[in-house]
């Protein structure tokens, strides 16, 4: 098999068992917060203190990552996450519970960079489709949430403990297809910077790039936000809200998560050929948009399994046009910007994070219900495309100001 396709698929694996265990809570959290007796705005509140300590790691501890290996980095990664989910799972308080997730946010946000910058290393052409390959374990982590749960009779300390165990037996393979790979180390160059001071760009090109970064944030932010409450929140208002059992959900899911991954992959196929912005926008419209009205309708569903039918068809078209919500970012933003553009993305997931969780939490502690949260991540998801429709638009100008700018480097 060809390497390029036995470090995706490794990656693919990798995400997958990440995915299931930040998941894992969020898909038992009606039984955890019954165990522990405490509000869903107490809960809210925590899980956006866990995205700041992520967001604040993402930070502190890059130095760390770039000194180590690819090998290494991955190993560290899975194995502080499997960890911290088994001392979620043993966690005899409430105080304990906390310590072992913050633990874990501590190197969850490595978790998509590391196999980005592995992809990104060996993938040449077909960077598109090996990247949607990796990404389709976020759909698979959140599914075999629910199938875990299932299987273990809704016992979530158990089914926690069995997806630490799993990401500390993943190591194996992990470091059976990594062989060969320790000369590799983690890095960001800083090419981006110094093309920035060579182009002298003017105050109106920075203020048109400044307006494109905006609209593309605000696009991400709006994607991210529906993931998040998906993760965190969406097991409430299908167990709690409309009654279903966790072993009807993940039948659902796993019916929908077939066909999006293979949806997804064509997708990825398609990002590859592609060429203009125009196109990748057909793909996010072609998913944001009937995700979010599929949400929309859960609401006005006649029957739980109408409901459960909507959710998982809903999460089907997000997942399609997960793939272009990176990829657009290289076609918008200058390459010598690059950097910078990509950490105001980062901050955009995390703000996103943040808002889900205390919005979320709070509606649920004051309403009694999730579907006026569920009301509100529909809106918010329609803010997306549209967001990244004004930032295209943006393209332009941008383009010929830098144009002037190096005839006017020329010139002089």
């Amino acid at each position: 098999m060809d390497h390029v396709y036995v470090i995706a698929l490794a990656c693919l694996g990798f995400t997958t068992v990440t995915m299931l265990q930040a998941t894992i809570l969020g898909t038992a959290l009606p039984l955890v917060i019954r165990d522990f007796g405490i509000d869903y705005d107490l809960m809210g509140y925590l899980f956006a203190f866990w995205v700041i300590v992520s967001a604040v790691a993402s930070f502190a501890l890059s130095g760390l990552t770039r000194r180590l290996t690819v090998p290494k980095a991955f190993v560290f990664t899975l194995a502080n996450l499997s960890l911290s989910t088994i001392l979620t799972a043993i966690s005899w308080n409430f105080t304990v519970l906390n310590i072992a997730r913050v633990w874990g946010a501590l190197v969850a946000p490595f978790i998509w960079p590391l196999c980005a910058m592995l992809v990104t290393t060996y993938a040449g052409g077909r960077l598109g489709f090996v990247t949607a390959v990796y990404s389709m374990g976020s759909m698979h982590g959140l599914v075999l949430s629910y199938v875990f749960l299932s299987l273990t009779a809704e016992e979530w300390r158990l089914a926690t403990l069995v997806t630490g165990l799993l990401g500390l037996a993943y190591l194996c393979p992990l470091l059976v297809v990594f062989r060969g790979c320790s000369s590799f180390s983690i890095g960001v160059g800083g090419r981006g910077v110094e093309n920035a001071e060579n182009h002298g760009e003017t105050s109106g090109l920075s203020e048109r790039l400044r307006w494109i970064m905006i609209f593309l944030s605000l696009g991400h932010f709006a994607a991210i936000y529906t993931w998040n409450f998906a993760m965190s929140w969406l097991s409430t208002f299908l167990t709690r809200d409309i009654g279903l059992s966790y072993g009807l959900i993940a039948a659902y899911m796993i019916l929908a998560t077939a066909v999006a991954s293979v949806w997804e992959l064509f997708n990825g196929r398609y990002i590859d050929r592609a060429s203009g912005v125009e196109r990748k926008l057909r793909v996010l419209y072609a998913g944001m948009v009937p995700s979010a009205l599929l949400l929309l309708l859960t609401l006005l569903a006649p029957s739980s399994h109408v409901a459960a039918w909507l959710v998982s068809v809903s999460l089907l078209f997000w997942r399609s046009a997960t793939p272009v919500l990176w990829s657009i970012l290289g076609d918008l933003v200058p390459p010598s910007q690059l950097s910078g553009a990509s950490s105001a993305y980062m901050v955009a997931v995390f703000l996103s994070g943040i808002t889900s969780s205390i919005i979320t939490g709070y509606l649920i502690a004051i309403t009694g219900t999730v579907k006026h949260a569920i009301l509100l991540s529909s809106l918010v998801l329609l803010l997306s495309p549209l967001s990244y429709t004004l930032a295209a638009r943006g393209v332009r100008p941008l383009r010929r100001a830098l144009e002037q700018a190096e005839q006017g480097i020329r010139s002089a």
